[in-house]
């Protein structure tokens, strides 16, 4: 059987490595969705972004397998 997760995440860095490490094993696919909402642009980069490490995290988290796709 495959299964796909997806998580929408903003100034995850507390958090996004220790999720990606629980479900990697069990997943086919990880879809991340990463940035804010119109609302939560104030918690954001100009662009968008989480003003943490977030997005590095989440690019170099080991996935050898190509699981991981980062929107």
């Amino acid at each position: 059987m495959k299964i796909s997760f997806g998580m929408i995440v903003l100034n995850g860095e507390p958090f996004i490595k220790y999720n990606l490490e629980a479900l990697y094993p069990h997943a086919h696919e990880i879809i991340v969705v990463e940035g804010a909402v119109e609302k939560f642009r104030h918690a954001s980069t100009l662009e968008g972004h989480s003003l943490d490490s977030t997005v590095k995290i989440i690019k170099e988290f080991p996935d050898p397998e190509g699981k991981i796709k980062l929107i």
